[in-house]
């Protein structure tokens, strides 16, 4: 049997119907993050998005759940433990996706790879690298740094008090995309003392993909709660939980 995982861009106006749909005209099984790990008194689920499947990629955040380290030490991505693995000092994060064909940047408060509470800031599918035309340089590089700056000020200040940023993409590397993103962030930090420093990781274009497998091994594994059944869409209409 052929398993194949995808991760899917932070769009808000991307319904969990829409995924569902169209993953299954195309013969695909859509895996949800459970409500139990969402957030408490709410009983929607989320799909696995790139943000959730970046961190999982990198072995970031997985200590707090045994069953998706091991899911991660299984698959040879594993790279933190329960004392190994240095937290950082703020939840908030930045998820910057850099390709050929797009730049998204998300801020949210994201503790552990599974977790999915909210999340604010830009998806532009005309600034990927292959946009870039020699006579428009300048202005091109402009654009990334303005988006850069919108999606550090989207939520709240979140963005001005990061523990984390997680970049992949095929593009991740490139010099001055790094250079810029590295000067944006630095410029927005309010807390610049001693142990509040921004721990930087950098991945690249299977990233999200190597994440996307984590989530369908442990999916498989039952959650660490024997019900995979979680995992899946569950599109009954539910009251809110609080």
């Amino acid at each position: 049997m052929q398993v194949v995982f995808l991760t899917a861009p932070y769009l808000p106006a991307l319904y969990m119907e829409d995924l569902l749909d169209a993953a299954e005209h195309v013969g695909l099984q859509l895996l949800m993050l459970p409500w139990y790990i969402f957030r408490s008194g709410d009983c929607a689920q989320w799909p696995v998005s790139h943000i959730n499947s970046a961190m999982a990629g990198m072995g970031l955040g997985l200590h707090d759940v045994f069953d998706f380290e091991d899911s991660a030490r299984s698959m040879g991505i594993w790279k933190g433990g329960k004392e190994g693995e240095e937290k950082p000092w703020s939840e908030n994060l930045i998820s910057v996706l850099f390709t050929q064909q797009a730049m998204t940047a998300h801020v949210g408060p994201f503790t552990w790879a599974p977790h999915f509470y909210a999340a604010n800031g830009v998806a532009n599918f005309s600034l990927g690298l292959a946009s870039l035309r020699p006579k428009q340089n300048e202005t091109y590089w402009m654009e990334i740094r303005e988006e850069l700056r919108n999606a550090l000020d989207s939520y709240l200040n979140r963005g001005h008090e990061l523990g984390r940023v997680v970049v992949h993409g095929e593009d991740a590397e490139n010099r001055i995309f790094s250079r810029i993103l590295r000067e944006e962030v630095d410029a927005t930090q309010w807390r610049r003392e001693k142990g509040k420093e921004v721990q930087w990781f950098v991945g690249d274009e299977w990233t999200a993909s190597r994440g996307a497998s984590v989530f369908g091994n442990w999916c498989q594994r039952g959650l660490g709660r024997g019900d995979e059944r979680g995992c899946f869409p569950d599109l009954r209409p539910r009251a809110p939980g609080w």
